[in-house]
């Protein structure tokens, strides 16, 4: 099975939960199968079994995605259906109507809360509350990422970045998985010596983002520190992301991080160069005719420019990893 099968597997995974009447029973079978190859009942993860456990971890990881859908699905076609026939106008003195639609108010509300805890608890979240055999994947997960960040070379580049990934759509799915693991991917970012795994980092970080921004805000100076990349894949990958958060509202353009994208109108990649004057043509697109993205940030810009011009600061310190 070579990069192929990871492309296969995520369609045949796709085809499962569109088809199955029990998408989650075929694709737990899966995973079993897949654990038992890989040797993950061990108490360790031998070296010629770490294309099998990067091959488990993507599928665990895209089950989760999966798994995230279906809920969100049946959410929604739950509240469809409860959605109750148009009411006549209530008459003076009938108190009756209002009731009820109170009464479905609170219904549609506690279904919501309840789907809410279910994502969050029972499909990734920690193993001491998750029941799902997809929460088991998670540790499992972090200890690889966690070990290529502390021994170079002891984890094969296709396996850690099987791990980050995984770690990354299991953050997607529950805001607890994304706030205990968020430090590990941004350290990822920062540090990994597998260049695809920074960019894949780079990459999530965005679909993270748009699920757990809450959690994510805290992070993005660091972020944009990434922006020095010295792989220019890297900083390309980052600029997308961050370019599409700020100029979509997600996240606050702030002069530190607009001043490392200033940085880049004079990259050496050119498509690098192209990518962040498209980004200033764009944020300029966001002025009023009273206010100007752009004017505000000036001041803090060009005062860090400056400041970089003197001596180059070093990017923001990435967090230690968990």
């Amino acid at each position: 099975a070579g990069r192929h099968w990871y492309g296969a597997a995520d369609a045949a995974l796709a085809a499962t939960f569109a088809l199955e009447d029990a998408p989650e029973d075929v694709a737990s079978e899966c995973l079993t199968v897949l654990a038992a190859r890989a040797g993950l009942g061990d108490e360790s993860i031998h070296e010629a079994a770490a294309g099998d456990v990067a091959r488990c971890l993507h599928a665990a990881g895209s089950c989760a995605l999966l798994l995230l859908a279906a809920a969100e699905d049946l959410g929604a076609a739950l509240k469809k259906r409860a959605v109750p026939a148009p009411a006549k106008a209530p008459v003076d003195g009938d108190d009756d109507d209002l009731a009820a639609a109170a009464d479905t108010g609170g219904a549609d509300a506690e279904r919501e809360a309840r789907l809410a805890r279910l994502v969050e608890e029972e499909i990734v979240g920690a193993a001491a509350e998750a029941r799902g055999l997809v929460a088991c994947f998670g540790p499992v997960a972090a200890k690889v990422a966690s070990r290529a960040l502390a021994r170079r070379g002891a984890v094969p580049p296709v396996l850690h970045r099987s791990a980050t990934l995984c770690l990354a759509k299991m953050a997607c799915v529950s805001r607890g998985v994304c706030e205990t693991h968020l430090p590990l991917l941004v350290t990822t970012l920062a540090r990994a010596p597998d260049a695809a795994a920074r960019t894949n980092v780079a990459v999530a970080l965005g679909d993270l983002a748009s699920r757990q921004p809450n959690s994510v805000e805290p992070w993005t100076d660091h972020v944009y520190g990434a922006l020095r990349d010295s792989d220019p894949d890297v900083r390309a990958a980052v600029l997308a992301t961050l370019a599409h958060l700020a100029l979509n509202d997600m996240i606050k353009a702030r002069g530190g991080g607009v001043a490392e994208v200033a940085l880049l109108v004079v990259d050496a990649d050119d498509r690098i160069r192209r990518r962040a004057r498209a980004f200033f043509d764009e944020l300029h697109k966001k002025s009023t005719a009273t206010t100007s993205p752009i004017y505000n940030l000036l001041p803090d810009v060009v005062s860090r420019l400056s400041a970089a011009r003197r001596a180059p600061p070093k990017a923001p310190a990435p967090p230690v990893a968990a």
